[in-house]
């Protein structure tokens, strides 16, 4: 099973109003209770205007999402409003992540982003998904992290942010500019119990450059992984190293023959002005 990991970048080619710029990114998991999608959000500060009220200097979006089956009838659907300092907004942007339980089936999402200071300056998207299962084993889809950090006791363990045990902030990027020092990310592994072993599996990560079955470098790793029903992976790569190019995230699992079962591929470009193929 292979991915291939898509941003959307949407903005309205308008000379006048509808300036909004963002990055917008969807991933499907499963848990012991029901499939979920996330979705996530990224919005340029410098696209949104600022409060004309001097008293008031914000900037913010009204974002609506909502999800229709193939039926045409709404599952699911959030509306709400984001809103920072414009000083913040402007160096920072907006970043929002939302989780949606679906079942298995086809649908569609569709996403609205208007500008609570300028009534003109709106941005839609829609999107297309599937969600299906599987007998065998498979992983959920990959997601890239800007930072993550260990659960504290006391902290709210049902925000959209925490999954097994960590928070963790989305990445809504494959590009990885001089600035990124590591390349972090979470997926999950499914049905493992299912397959008929009684040792571990193979799990493979590895940094590939893209078009070649050449590894980059030192950036693998190999692991036994237990056979449990889901089983979660957080791991860091440390691209200080990794020069200018374009490259794949190749994550697989193999039995104890070797044999590949599953496997999940982002690709991602990376510039490293100290270290440029």
């Amino acid at each position: 099973m292979k991915t291939v990991f898509a941003i959307f970048i949407l903005f309205l080619v308008s000379p006048i109003h509808s300036q909004i710029e963002a990055l917008f990114d969807l991933k499907k998991f499963h848990s012991s209770e029901s499939n979920y999608i996330e979705t996530y959000l990224f919005i340029y500060g410098n696209t949104l205007f600022e409060n004309k009220d001097s008293n008031f200097k914000d900037k913010g979006v009204e974002v609506l999402q909502y999800i229709e089956n193939d039926k045409k009838h709404i599952v699911a659907h959030e509306k709400y409003i984001i809103k920072e300092q414009s000083d913040y907004v402007e160096k920072e942007g907006i970043m929002d992540l939302q989780r949606f339980p679906v079942s298995n089936g086809e649908f569609t999402i569709f996403l609205e982003i208007n500008d609570i200071n300028d009534s003109n300056n709106i941005e839609k998207y829609q999107e297309e998904f599937s969600i299906s299962e599987s007998e065998e084993p498979y992983f959920s889809d990959l997601e890239l992290l800007d930072s993550y950090w260990k659960e504290q006791d006391g902290e709210n363990k049902e925000s959209e942010l925490t999954k097994s045990g960590y928070h963790m902030v989305p990445l809504v990027t494959n590009y990885f500019g001089d600035e990124f020092e590591k390349l972090a990310y979470y997926l999950e592994v499914y049905n493992m119990n299912n397959v008929d072993s009684s040792e571990s599996l193979l799990l493979k990560q590895f940094i590939r450059i893209k078009g070649t079955n050449k590894i980059a470098g030192q950036f693998n790793k190999i692991k036994k992984v237990p056979t449990k029903a889901i089983y979660p992976v957080l791991n860091i790569f440390d691209i200080n190293n990794l020069p200018t190019g374009n490259y794949e995230l190749c994550i697989q699992l193999n039995d104890r023959k070797n044999r590949l079962l599953c496997e999940r591929i982002i690709d991602f470009q990376r510039t490293n002005l100290k270290n440029s193929m």
